[in-house]
């Protein structure tokens, strides 16, 4: 079983942009939260899987120092639209200092540590860090699904 389209959108802009979910249960719908939060981007070395919870698995370690990119809640961090949501600015991770492969991505909503994973994907291509490199994703460049 699949969601319907217009509900998988609805479900992705709740938990992506922090906009409520209309027409859901009795009421008004699946609320929004009361601030928007920030999810926190961090890049992998090893591509996690659906049965990873910790953020903090295979996470990189590259000098510079390496941290995870907070993003906002929102519609001006985040664009929804057939099934995917995607960012609209450009996320910069610090420059490195040494070197190391990213695989992977993924989204939490903490700053760092072991924490709970929400999302992760594979990177469309390994990317190697090494001194002087500045990770980031172009606009458009995480596309967020739910399946």
């Amino acid at each position: 079983m699949a969601a319907n389209n217009g509900f998988a959108d609805d479900l992705l802009s709740l938990i992506i942009t922090n906009v409520s979910a209309a027409n859901v249960g009795d009421g008004p719908g699946l609320l929004k939260s009361a601030g928007d939060g920030n999810y926190h981007i961090s890049l992998h070395t090893v591509a996690l899987g659906p049965s990873t919870a910790d953020q903090g698995v295979n996470e990189a370690a590259y000098s510079g120092p390496y941290a995870r990119v907070a993003v906002a809640r929102n519609v001006s961090d985040w664009s929804v639209a057939s099934q995917k949501a995607q960012n609209d600015n450009v996320i910069t991770f610090p420059t490195a200092t040494s070197s190391e492969t990213e695989v992977h991505f993924g989204m939490g909503f903490a700053t760092s540590g072991a924490t709970k994973l929400d999302m992760d994907g594979d990177l469309t291509s390994d990317l190697a860090v090494s001194n002087g490199v500045t990770p980031e994703f172009a606009v458009n460049a995480l596309d967020i699904d739910l399946s």
